[in-house]
């Protein structure tokens, strides 16, 4: 496999020619067998990626945002040392989710480029 091949970049390749941007296959260069898995690969990350968020728009947000409401709503009523625990019990794994999200990513805006993968086999 050549070095610097970004699986993702060959799965975002159709969304770039969907806005009329044609970019280079970065699949190319790797022989015809190992160039199939890598586009079953890319299919399969694709398909993950959307089912993944529409079970969070679906799901995980109305539930998450439902909650978010009735504890804020019930912060003023009897029932306010369980709603602040509700809230700060949603704030804890959102920030984890942040902190997590931000150590694999935040590089991208530090730098303000998306690096290219190093990987060699």
């Amino acid at each position: 496999m050549p070095r610097g091949l970004d699986t993702t970049a060959y799965a975002r390749r159709p969304l770039a020619w969907l806005i009329g941007r044609c970019a280079p296959d970065p699949i190319a260069e790797v022989s015809r067998r190992e160039r199939r898995w890598l586009i079953v690969y890319g299919v399969v990350l694709g398909g993950g990626t959307i089912a993944c968020l529409t079970v969070f728009v679906t799901i995980t947000l109305p539930v998450a945002a439902t909650l978010v409401l009735r504890s804020a709503r019930a912060l003023t009523s009897s029932h306010s040392l369980d709603a602040t625990a509700v809230l700060a019990l949603l704030a804890t794994v959102q920030l984890l989710w942040l902190r997590a999200w931000w150590r694999r990513h935040g590089h991208r805006f530090r730098s303000g480029r998306t690096p290219r993968a190093t990987h060699q086999s």
